[in-house]
């Protein structure tokens, strides 16, 4: 645990970090979220060297959803190797979810603008293809993002 912390401490410049005690798994990776004297971060772990390429799919998906203003995501901070464990970590803003019930009709708004966000751009910031900016991944598989014409080709074998 303290090696952890070390860690943390040192990747993410911060000299305080207080673990507030509420450790998550999932069926992939672990997390846990911690008090910093930069604010809540959620921080994400997997000991397989498989999770780079995981974790920075998720933090440029993560960024690009940010960036958009239209609906709540954290905010990626960073992805870096466990030197200590072997594996990689990432590290977010700690978001406080909890039941989303209310926020329903919300949400939903949101995540519609979302998709016409790109479409609200002007015509020379608008994304004219399918893909992103690199692979992101379904657990461990790697999606080829590559960008294409037509997103129908990418869904070929």
């Amino acid at each position: 645990l303290m090696e952890m912390e070390k860690l943390l401490k040192a990747e993410l410049s911060v000299s305080t970090l207080r673990s507030l005690g509420r450790p998550a798994g999932g069926c992939i990776s672990n997390g846990e979220s911690y008090e910093t004297d930069s604010g809540r971060i959620f921080v994400k772990y997997n000991g397989d060297d498989k999770a780079r390429t995981m974790f920075e799919g998720e933090f440029a998906s993560l960024n690009a959803i940010f960036c958009t203003k239209t609906v709540r995501a954290p905010r990626p901070i960073k992805v870096f190797k466990n030197s200590r464990k072997g594996g990689y970590i990432f590290a977010m803003e700690h978001l406080n979810i909890r039941s989303l019930n209310r926020y329903q009709a919300e949400l939903g708004k949101q995540l519609a603008n979302l998709h016409l966000h790109n479409g609200r751009q002007e015509p020379s910031a608008q994304v004219k293809q399918f893909g992103f900016e690199c692979d992101t991944c379904c657990g461990f598989i790697a999606m080829n993002n590559e960008w294409m014409e037509n997103w129908v080709v990418g869904l070929q074998p």
